[in-house]
């Protein structure tokens, strides 16, 4: 299984990798393709580092506060759909992504402040993972929901791509809380996953084009992210 994990890694890190590249290479300068060009910079760093644990056994806590800001990314890009992208300045200053990010900002601080208080314990980070996973399966939800029929066939796939990623960790980390520790069966895979997510984050990102694709999400969705 040690083999299976570092050579999953290992692929999601060129995966990213060369995803990253074709974006660079279609010229896209619009800020919904800047955004999704530092998120896939983020997950390949997060699986070259998840591969570089397995062959170096440091301690997963810096692995998962790489997935920790991730999975930020994850959720801007997913609430940039229903936001004016005019820049990726006025993405970050949307009051609703300020507002998820200072709650990710202080869940994040909160549970590994009590990670280290509590003896390096690995429980309030799989309570982190667990309530922000469950917050993205929400959203993505309720951003599906509330798309017109042209948007939901552009953004199905980054829909379905994010929504595994989402689905696998919610119950890594549930698992995790329950029975007190990771199972790297489950872990091991985790590479593959994330790199399954890829085509799909391509073929959205092909059919989406700047200003023409408006997502309207429901009054609920914006109330978790401001939560």
């Amino acid at each position: 299984m040690y083999t299976i994990g570092l050579w999953g890694y290992s692929f999601a890190s060129v995966a990213y990798t060369v995803f990253a590249l074709l974006i660079l290479a279609a010229h896209n300068k619009s800020s919904l393709a800047k955004w999704i060009l530092l998120t896939s910079f983020i997950a390949g760093t997060v699986n070259v580092f998840s591969a570089l644990q397995l062959t170096m056994a440091y301690s997963l806590q810096w692995v998962m506060l790489l997935d920790a800001i991730k999975i930020a990314f994850f959720t801007v890009l997913i609430l940039s759909f229903n936001v004016e992208q005019n820049s990726i300045k006025s993405l970050i200053l949307d009051k609703t992504i300020q507002k998820y990010l200072l709650f990710w900002l202080m869940a994040t601080s909160t549970c590994w402040g009590l990670t280290f208080y509590f003896d390096f314990t690995f429980e309030y980070l799989f309570l982190l993972f667990v309530l922000l996973n469950l917050i993205n399966l929400v959203i993505l939800e309720q951003l599906y929901r509330g798309a017109t029929p042209q948007a939901k066939r552009s953004i199905l796939p980054v829909i379905i791509g994010l929504g595994s990623i989402a689905v696998f960790d919610f119950v890594l980390y549930a698992q995790a809380t329950m029975v007190g520790g990771i199972d790297f069966d489950f872990w091991y895979i985790r590479g593959y996953i994330s790199a399954l997510a890829v085509p799909l984050l391509l073929i959205s990102t092909r059919r989406i084009k700047q200003g023409s694709v408006r997502v309207f999400v429901s009054r609920s969705v914006v109330f978790i992210a401001q939560c």
